[in-house]
């Protein structure tokens, strides 16, 4: 009798998707109001009912994973579709401009939810209590680095994008008369934006068939042999 009682002890990640599920409402209530009274929810960024929505589905897709899951490993395969919504979440919140801090909080607030009705679940059992919060605790811990990981890559993504942008911005081909084209270069010229200055300029020649182009250097900061090689190669090119 002993040991079937045993076996049917409910596991921390039973007890946990039982109390997700079961009391999904109240969780996503408490966690909603948490982060609205908290000072870093910012409305600009996000709607309440966005919040609410995308709180709904991170509480229903981690009960599924935990359920699914034959191990407690975060990176098991039962927790893809976890991961992919937090990659998801956190390039968005890169993009709108949440910090590091911003985007981890929210997920690692949840236990300020979960916690505290686990204990009331388990009132009269303060090791269940502790295995619990432990288990939980972990999870949370994973969810928030994928979180900052997945931020921070986003954000790096991004910012090589705006300076790729930059640099076509900076190097404008100008169609000042018929045939004629005429490329102001202002600041420093190295070989990448050389590079990118000398496509931009041929495509140019291509698309409106000039015979003239104007390389105007007044702009360019430094004038050493480095930059007139790459001025060079950009007249060889366009001949």
């Amino acid at each position: 009798m002993a040991d079937n009682t045993a076996q049917q002890t409910p596991t921390p990640s039973r007890r946990v998707v039982d109390l997700l599920q079961k009391r999904r409402d109240e969780l996503l209530n408490i966690w909603i109001k948490e982060r609205l009274d908290s000072g870093d929810f910012r409305e600009e960024l996000i709607s309440k009912k966005e919040l609410r929505h995308q709180s709904r589905q991170i509480i229903d897709m981690l009960a599924r994973s935990i359920q699914d899951a034959n191990e407690k490993d975060f990176d098991a395969s039962e927790f893809d579709e976890m991961r992919l919504f937090l990659n998801e979440i956190s390039r968005e919140r890169a993009v709108k401009g949440y910090t590091p801090i911003e985007n981890a909080t929210y997920i690692l607030s949840l236990r300020n939810a979960v916690i505290p009705l686990l204990a009331e679940e388990l009132e009269n059992n303060s090791e269940a209590v502790i295995s619990e919060t432990l288990y939980f605790t972990d999870l949370l811990d994973r969810m928030g680095l994928v979180m900052i990981e997945n931020y921070l890559r986003s954000r790096e993504e991004i910012i090589h994008q705006q300076r790729a942008d930059m640099m076509e911005l900076s190097t404008p081909v100008i169609k000042v008369w018929d045939k004629i084209l005429t490329l102001p270069v202002i600041g420093t010229l190295d070989s990448r934006r050389a590079q990118v200055m000398m496509e931009a300029l041929l495509q140019k020649i291509v698309d409106t068939g000039s015979t003239i182009a104007i390389l105007d250097i007044t702009g360019v900061r430094t004038m050493d042999t480095l930059v007139a090689n790459h001025l060079i190669k950009t007249v060889t090119a366009a001949r």
